[in-house]
């Protein structure tokens, strides 16, 4: 069940009247609620000093509240409305101190955002290095690559050579052994020959051998050219066969040259590529830094605008409690003097009328005698 209420008047300065609208307003509530309010925060806090007032402020609390203010009021013996100027004056001394922690707050947010701005740009600058690295490195990849094709290719053509003169090589010496083979058996078959037309006594018969014998001697004469054309090409071989060693070597030699820079370039910008991507997420993580950063300094910039646009309120608020207070002083000042004056004035009366007084018994002893 809501709690009964009860009504609580004071007198205020106009301006700080105004001001205590005004910032109503801004909050969007009652002016019984704004009220009720600041008199809830002052006794969760403690009791304070009072100062003083001009203008009526009146506004609808809780019974409960308007209770424990009166007996407050009773303890302490002061009046409702330098109870309600004090708890203003509070809250003024609460902003100041708000607005002093709010702008440590600005400054060490400006600080940290800036030095994540450093950070970020660091690290972006690296990226750039990095980046440029990598670029060297992918030429330097490309390049190596290209000179590994060609050490490759001119190996394959040099072991392709040697392999190719190895093959003749073996063909030759076969065809080598085939002639001189062929050869002894035709010097063996001439020498039987020869021992059957030594022997024999038949003229036919050794017409017959020595028509024979004349065919093997003309293939005999055949292989030896054979393999004096055999012997010939062996000799070429040889040659070939040194220069094919001569180039495989400087071949495998630049193979295995173009081997090693190409697995270098490779390590190389492969551990730049990581490195790359280690430095992108370490610029994406300063800018999500700076970002949060950006919103922090933003959020307390906004707080610390609330907090003056409050303190500016209640600045004003004082200086109309402290016109207000002088005015009063003058007030009563003019009031003092002309309460004198009039005094001064019932007192000359007062004179006259008892000189008049005189006169008139002078008056009247002069008509007895």
């Amino acid at each position: 069940m809501e709690e009964r209420k009860k009504n609580l008047c004071a007198m205020i300065p106009e301006s700080l009247h105004k001001k205590v609208r005004e910032e109503q307003e801004e909050w969007g509530i009652k002016l019984n609620e704004y009220m009720e309010r600041i008199l809830k925060d002052h006794f969760e806090k403690g009791e304070r000093e009072m100062a003083n007032g001009t203008r009526t402020l009146a506004f609808q609390v809780s019974e409960e509240l308007f209770t424990r203010i009166k007996e407050h009021l009773k303890k302490t013996g002061q009046s409702q409305k330098d109870f309600v100027i004090t708890l203003i004056e509070q809250a003024l001394q609460d902003a100041e101190s708000k607005k002093t922690t709010a702008q440590k707050n600005v400054e060490q947010a400006e600080k940290d955002k800036d030095q994540t701005q450093q950070n970020l740009e660091a690290a972006q600058k690296e990226l750039e290095n990095v980046q440029n690295q990598l670029n060297s490195a992918q030429k330097a990849l490309e390049t190596s690559t290209a000179a590994k094709t060609v050490a490759d290719d001119e190996l394959k053509r040099a072991q392709k050579n040697k392999a190719d003169v190895e093959t003749l090589q073996k063909d030759t010496d076969d065809r080598k052994n085939q002639c001189e083979t062929e050869i002894n058996k035709l010097n063996q078959s001439l020498k039987e020959y020869e021992e059957k037309i030594k022997t024999e006594q038949n003229k036919n018969q050794i017409d017959a051998y020595m028509k024979e014998y004349n065919k093997l001697t003309k293939e005999k004469n055949s292989w030896e050219d054979n393999l004096e054309t055999v012997n010939a090409n062996l000799a070429s071989l040889k040659k070939m066969q040194a220069d094919a060693d001569e180039r495989l070597q400087p071949a495998e030699t630049a193979a295995k040259q173009a081997q090693a820079a190409f697995e270098e370039a490779q390590t190389k910008y492969d551990g730049l590529t990581t490195q790359k991507s280690d430095q992108e997420t370490q610029v994406n993580e300063c800018q999500t830094q700076l970002n949060d950063r950006e919103n922090a300094l933003q959020t307390k910039q906004d707080e610390l605008n609330a907090i003056e646009s409050q303190l500016n309120i209640l600045k004003q608020a004082e200086d109309a409690v402290k016109s207000a207070e002088s005015e009063k002083k003058d007030k009563e000042a003019e009031l003092s003097n002309k309460q004198q004056d009039l005094l001064d004035a019932q007192a000359a009366a007062d004179a006259a009328a008892t000189t008049c007084q005189s006169v008139k018994q002078k008056f009247e002893e002069n008509e007895q005698a």
